[in-house]
């Protein structure tokens, strides 16, 4: 199963339970999935602390706590985490509007709290790695339509071909290593 942005953490709510239901036939979440592999997924809320709402209106903060960290991984399931530290957040005011550090800084801010720190552009890396998981940090854009860049040999996402091979051999390996120890 592979959830990127908020299909990440709507994918963790989906398997939580561990149970897979069909047309009332209740599965064992293990027959269906095999494993599990979050691209920039925002895995927790902004602290009530930061004065930032979350923006799931609860939901996101439901699902950090009802099923924490990857909270299948010790029932035959392997989590994945992929994360980004391509760009520092920046709220320095001399940048111009659209620069992609400063609106990486608003998009941090919202998600964590905190705009100052790296990620992809859209999620912060300290948001979207869970406790756990198997976690790969890359560098790389949130989205298929990256923010303008200076050095164009860096337009790639969590999809494109270079980041998919570096991040399926680490799920693969989780998957193997989970069907061995299940046996």
């Amino acid at each position: 199963l592979v959830g990127h942005s908020a299909g990440g953490w709507l994918g963790r709510a989906v398997i939580g339970d561990g149970e897979w239901a069909v047309d009332s036939v209740q599965r064992p979440i293990k027959e269906v999935v095999k494993g599990f592999v979050t691209l920039g997924a925002p895995h927790s809320p902004p602290s009530l602390s930061d004065d930032v709402m979350d923006m799931t209106r609860g939901a996101l903060s439901w699902t950090d706590t009802t099923f924490p960290g990857a909270h299948l991984s010790g029932k035959g399931i392997p989590y994945v985490t992929v994360a980004s530290d391509l760009i520092q957040g920046r709220s320095d005011p001399e940048l111009p509007r659209g620069d992609i550090a400063k609106s990486a800084f608003e998009s941090y801010r919202l998600v964590c709290g905190l705009g100052e720190v790296k990620g992809d552009g859209v999620v912060p890396l300290v948001s979207a790695h869970l406790d756990g998981a198997d976690q790969v940090t890359l560098q790389c854009y949130h989205s298929i339509t990256p923010p303008s860049d200076p050095i164009p040999d860096r337009q790639s996402w969590y999809g494109s071909e270079l980041v998919v091979d570096a991040w399926l051999g680490p799920l693969m390996e989780a998957i193997e290593l989970g069907a061995k120890t299940a046996a």
